[in-house]
């Protein structure tokens, strides 16, 4: 395996990297507004 392969692979993993953290902020960012509502449906402020 040469430098320009290790360089190539290293960019592939760190994008992939990179695509599995944003999804995975998205899908706690996805549950953190979920329990936020099923909190405001629970507990009306009236």
């Amino acid at each position: 395996m040469t430098e320009t392969d290790r360089e190539k692979l290293t960019r592939e993993v760190r994008a992939r990297q990179k695509a599995r953290n944003i999804a995975l902020g998205l899908f706690l960012g996805g549950l953190v507004v979920l329990f936020f509502l099923l909190t405001v449906v629970r507990f009306p402020t009236s």
